[in-house]
């Protein structure tokens, strides 16, 4: 047995232990193509089975979108060769076991539980890992520093949770990033200008949470920052002169002469300018009235 999908069905009740008693397969296919366990999208309930641990031959193991509850059992660190562990859209509890920094994971997608602690500063030590998703928990705590030497990370999705402290600079490491998410928290403090860094990012949400200061300039194309009610950094806020801004693009003044007239217009030249850079491959933009681009500010 190579793979068995009994995913998308109806099936109730619990995971069977006895799965355990697989015997492991002589696999001629090469070690990427593995061996996969998928329960995904089921009614599946009770909890994961510790002896799943007894598996050592995984390649994936996907049990998401059931009711299973209870905590991760931390025998799932002897899976030695699991690549995907997919456990989320549960309703599991407790915290998220150290043990599983030392599976070789691709991919960690625990979103949509009922996880509370900490997030485990282990997880660093997964040299590979790609996706880092603890979205939707309970979780506490600040962001471990240690996460920014996950170098591979192409998503980290940390949203909707209860996190606190400010955002580490280290994530500015973080340069083969894709996604971040780190919205509808507790964090504080400025935003970090290392993440201008990261230049590969398609989308960056950071918005719900209690951040002060001014935004990098080299952050201005994101989508998320309008919401943040902060303005954009200047020369003298980041040491450096703010890339992107051509002579005559922006009045010292802004771009409305006298804003608090005029409660319902955009007066930060700086604001426009990201708006308009979120408009990939317009050319020239024409501003109309209540017209909604995606930062959350109506522009005239």
């Amino acid at each position: 047995l190579y793979t068995l999908n009994l995913s998308g069905n109806q099936l109730t009740g619990s995971i069977p232990p006895e799965l355990s008693n697989l015997a492991k397969p002589f696999n001629p296919y090469p070690p990427w193509v593995g061996v996969s366990l998928n329960f995904s999208g089921n009614q599946l309930t009770g909890s994961i089975p510790p002896e799943l641990g007894n598996l050592t031959y995984l390649y994936t193991l996907n049990l998401s979108g059931n009711q299973l509850t209870g905590s991760i059992p931390p025998e799932l660190s002897n899976l030695a060769h699991l690549r995907e562990l997919e456990l989320y859209d549960n309703q599991l509890t407790g915290t998220i076991p150290p043990e599983l920094s030392s599976i070789p994971l691709n991919t960690l997608n625990l979103y949509e539980n009922q996880l509370t602690g900490t997030i485990p500063p282990e997880l660093s030590s997964i040299a590979y890992l790609g996706i880092l998703d603890l979205a939707d928990n309970q979780l506490t705590g600040s962001i471990p520093p240690d996460l920014g030497s996950l170098t591979y990370l192409n998503t980290l999705n940390l949203s909707v949770n209860q996190l606190t402290g400010e955002i580490p600079a280290g994530m500015g490491n973080l340069t083969n990033l894709l996604h971040l998410s780190l919205k509808d928290n507790r964090l504080t403090g400025s935003i970090p200008p290392y993440l201008g860094n990261l230049t590969r990012l398609r989308s960056m949400h950071l918005s719900v949470n209690q951040l002060t200061g001014c935004i990098p300039t080299g952050l201005r194309a994101g989508v998320d920052l309008g919401l943040l009610g902060l303005d954009f950094c200047t020369g003298s806020d980041t040491g450096q002169p703010p890339t992107g801004i051509e002579g005559g693009d922006c009045a010292v003044d802004g771009a409305v002469a006298s804003p608090a007239n005029n409660p319902g217009l955009v007066a930060d030249c700086n604001v426009l300018l990201a708006a308009r850079d979120t408009l990939e491959g317009t050319g020239t933009l024409n501003w109309s009235a209540s017209t909604y681009i995606g930062i959350g500010k109506v522009l005239r």
